[in-house]
């Protein structure tokens, strides 16, 4: 069964595909070569084989080195990563850009080095001295609930577990099938505060921020 969210995210990293030089971080490999073809992948793991081996709250890289950043499902496994951050935009070039992927309503996973979410209102606040930021939910409100339907085949045991696995299976297909119902989403419950342009429940961002010239 393949991933929903990884279905659903290549066409928004095909839209930034780039041969500027990039650097990978947290990434021994990525499911991404083809899309740019000149990283360079940094881990703190040795054994992802990555070509630098470092901390992303460190990295032994001069300023303004690489035209591309991307991190995917990330820094939600770094407890510092406000550093990790700050790290990545000091070796982005003017003019360059950070490419994430960031989780909001998705299950634990890689425990127990899982500590953060993140909300759009919180990503802006953490590039508030970048001008463009792009920031796009990967799923709508019952596409997310189809994603943890997922999660719950895949990281969960049931009695008569094929059974019980099989309807969830259905169901999930169900959500996905009318993912696009809710026409309208709000802030807040009944009394309909601020209608959001989006979804009030992303299971992913994907994140593209420019570097000021």
């Amino acid at each position: 069964m393949k991933k929903i969210t990884r279905e659903k995210l290549y066409p928004f990293l095909k839209k930034e595909a780039s041969t500027e030089n990039t650097l990978n971080v947290g990434s021994g490999r990525t499911h991404y070569d083809e899309l740019f073809p000149n990283q360079t992948t940094l881990d703190i793991s040795e054994k992802k084989n990555p070509d630098i081996v470092a901390s992303a709250c460190d990295m032994p890289i001069p300023d303004n080195t690489y035209g591309v950043i991307i991190s995917t499902a990330v820094l939600e496994h770094i407890a510092d990563f406000q550093k990790a951050l700050e790290e990545m935009k000091r070796v982005t070039k003017p003019g360059g850009k950070i490419i994430l992927i960031l989780p909001f309503a998705f299950p634990l996973h890689a425990i127990p080095g899982d500590y953060f979410r993140f909300s759009s209102y919180g990503i802006r606040h953490m590039f508030g001295d970048w001008e463009d930021v792009k920031i796009a939910p990967v799923t709508n409100t019952f596409e997310t609930i189809a994603v943890i339907l997922q999660r719950c085949i895949f990281q969960c045991t049931y009695p008569f577990d094929k059974i019980v696995k099989g309807c969830i299976y259905l169901l999930m297909n169900f959500f996905l099938l009318f993912g696009k119902i809710p026409s309208r989403e709000y802030s807040q419950g009944a009394k309909k505060i601020e209608e959001l342009s989006g979804t009030i429940l992303p299971s992913i961002y994907f994140v593209v921020a420019k570097k000021p010239e």
